[in-house]
């Protein structure tokens, strides 16, 4: 009885011609998959000895996203890459190894407001700029999966408004998640919706 049940689900696979190889499709629940930051345990240490760190940043890192999809490291790295092309952001003191990327972004008042936490946010400085880093890691996790996670780091410039407060070149300010969700999108929509 399982051998006419065989023969009839082969004959709904279309077969390639000559010279190409046969991929059957994925079901988007088996590409893409939700994780925790928390599942990765502590930041893997570069494997680059020559490594910089970028001065002046001691804030806590933001809560992060995550994401595990069925490919490579490499192309979940080209992925986020033509991401930050196509938004046309000018990236400097980047950082690039086999398993990370790191990079920080000047960002303008409005930015900077629209990425932090109000509520976290010092309320008497009158804020100028900003800036944020941004680290990629990437990781092999088995079964042909890679997971992705994006962390956000912010630092705010500005001047407090009371003059006999002690001035600070900068504040740590906290991420509400949206610039890390917007790069974390471009993987979404890449491999499909993630399974909830």
């Amino acid at each position: 009885m399982i051998l006419p049940f065989l023969a009839l689900s082969m004959a709904a696979i279309p077969f390639p011609s000559h010279g190409t190889s046969l991929r059957l499709p994925v079901l988007a629940d088996d590409v893409i998959r939700p994780c925790k930051v928390s599942d990765a345990g502590p930041p893997a240490k570069s494997s680059n000895p020559k490594t910089k760190k970028i001065k002046g940043i001691s804030a806590e890192p933001s809560p992060g996203v995550c994401v595990e999809v069925r490919t490579g490291i490499l192309e979940v790295q080209e992925i986020l890459q033509a991401k930050v092309r196509d938004f046309r952001w000018n990236i400097h003191d980047e950082i690039l190894n086999d398993n990370s990327w790191l990079f920080l972004r000047d960002l303008d008042v409005n930015e900077l407001m629209g990425m932090t936490k109000e509520d976290k946010r010092p309320q008497d400085v009158e804020w100028k700029s900003g800036s944020v880093t941004l680290r990629v890691t990437t990781t092999d996790v088995g079964e042909g999966f890679t997971r992705t996670i994006i962390l956000a780091q912010f630092r705010g410039v500005g001047e407090t408004k009371d003059k006999l407060k002690v001035q600070h070149d900068w504040w740590p300010l906290e991420s509400n998640g949206s610039l890390e969700e917007s790069l974390m999108e471009a993987i979404r929509k890449h491999f499909g919706p993630a399974s909830q």
